[in-house]
């Protein structure tokens, strides 16, 4: 299935203080290219990075890794804003994948395993990993989700219209802790890195 990929690098990082997590330092390289490079190695049909108009570093990573951008004008009033900014440059595909640029340690057999469980499903599923009973990310919507994802706005992400519609839910069993671990402070990358949960 041809499946595009939008991964959100737009926002504000106010619990990392002034600088930008997304390229805080990850084993000799930002954070952020850590997720580029899972995402580029994927058999996905497009990639989109959204990104901070006004983040010139961020555009750079994702320009030398030959990715497409779109530059999210109303970041600061949330990730919804930054998931519809994405979806407006996804056309075609019959589904997304909605990656978080914050979480590094997914390791690379989790997101092939989320594609393949992806490849047979109804036109309404919405494939997400779990994790020890727990739902992670990125989570796969088909395209019949792509008006809603579009529509969003604020600081209400993907999550709400997960729980909303639980019914068409498709969860995908891993062992992979790095589908919950999200970096919100410098001392997240300590200490996630110190555990190793995903590679």
């Amino acid at each position: 299935m041809r499946i595009a990929g939008v991964i959100l690098a737009a926002g504000s990082s106010r619990r990392f203080g002034e600088a930008n997590k997304l390229l805080a330092d990850l084993d000799g390289k930002p954070i952020l290219s850590h997720v580029l490079e899972k995402a580029i190695r994927l058999p996905l049909q497009n990639v989109i990075v959204v990104i901070n108009p006004d983040d010139a570093a961020t555009a750079a990573l994702c320009d030398g890794a030959g990715l497409m951008t779109a530059k999210n004008e109303r970041a600061a009033e949330g990730i919804g804003t930054s998931i519809a900014a994405g979806m407006e440059l996804v056309r075609y595909e019959p589904a997304v994948m909605i990656i978080l640029g914050d979480m590094p340690f997914i390791k690379g057999r989790t997101l092939e395993a989320l594609l393949t469980a992806t490849s047979n499903v109804p036109d309404r599923a919405i494939v997400a990993p779990y994790c020890n009973g727990r739902r992670g990310n990125p989570v796969i919507f088909r395209r019949a989700w792509f008006a809603a994802l579009t529509a969003l706005g604020g600081d209400k992400g993907a999550s709400a219209l997960v729980a909303a519609n639980k019914e068409y839910l498709i969860p995908v069993a891993v062992d992979d802790p790095g589908v919950l671990a999200d970096i919100d402070a410098p001392s997240d990358i300590r200490a996630l890195a110190a555990n190793r949960p995903g590679g």
